[in-house]
């Protein structure tokens, strides 16, 4: 099969925008399809800033329509490009389809594996790990000091040139740490590389560039509580993995809430009875 009409595709994550050698800066998108019940690597799409701000409008857990085709140079079973950066999807970007989270994460939860192991004994190349509170930590790689493998140490140049996608609230070359994953699955223990584009926006700000520990409270990100990591590797490198985007589920409530007597389907409860006149 080389080509591939997707009608339910559900965007997970993208990830920073990085170099390559035949199509310049362009973005690499994770998701899936219940229909084809496979996850699904997208690319090449635009960075959406100057002319080609309207290429590239996919947002988290919304539904696009998506007509892909086979990359020759790229062998892994989930991986597919576009036939039109200018124009990835039919779905307008104002009237894509939001699930909600819960639904996303019974779909994740369903296809977790035990162990970044297991993705590459089966040769896949998405994947998602279910880690609990207490078996993962979040830390900071400093920019003048970058962990050794190129593609680690790359990520930095990657994001030097994008000064003016979100300018002026976000400026990439502000960027001083990366941030990085450490957790326990069923064998063994890993430090994975965060290349989610939303953590850098936010370690890229002025007043997070110094305190990239601030990225451990946001949403999605914060210590103490399970968390679901989306993984991909790189063609170059199968067996290195990096983590495309997180989720976290909703903590339980903690005893009855102000909000526990609403219905679900949000209709207003009725209103009491008033009390015959005597």
């Amino acid at each position: 099969m080389n080509t591939l009409h997707v009608e339910d595709f559900v965007v997970l994550g993208r990830t920073v925008p990085e170099e390559s050698k035949k199509y310049g800066k362009r973005v690499c998108m994770a998701g899936y399809s219940a229909e084809c019940n496979q996850f699904l690597r997208v690319y090449p799409l635009m960075v959406p800033v100057g002319g080609d701000k309207e290429a590239n409008g996919f947002r988290a857990r919304f539904c696009y329509t998506l007509d892909l085709k086979r990359n020759p140079q790229d062998s892994r079973t989930e991986s597919w490009r576009v036939f039109d950066e200018r124009h990835p999807t039919s779905t307008p970007w104002q009237t894509a389809e939001e699930l909600k989270k819960a639904v996303v994460l019974d779909w994740l939860k369903k296809r977790a594996v035990p162990s970044i192991r297991c993705l590459d004994d089966c040769k896949l190349s998405l994947g998602v790990v279910w880690v609990k509170a207490a078996d993962w930590k979040g830390f900071a790689i400093p920019r003048n000091a970058p962990d050794p493998p190129p593609e680690h140490a790359s990520l930095f140049d990657d994001l030097d040139d994008q000064a003016t996608v979100h300018a002026p609230t976000f400026d990439p070359t502000k960027v001083k740490f990366a941030p990085y994953i450490h957790f326990q699955d069923n064998d063994g223990e890993h430090r994975l590389q965060v290349r989610e584009w939303g953590a850098f926006m936010l370690l890229g700000q002025a007043k997070y560039a110094d305190k990239p520990e601030m990225l451990w409270k946001a949403p999605a990100y914060v210590e103490g509580r399970d968390i679901v990591l989306v993984v991909g590797n790189m063609n170059n490198r199968r067996n290195n993995w990096l983590i495309i985007k997180t989720f976290q589920p909703d903590e339980p409530k903690k005893g009855p809430t102000l909000f526990d007597d609403v219905a679900d389907d949000d209709t207003p409860p009725p209103a009491p009875k008033k009390k015959a006149k005597k």
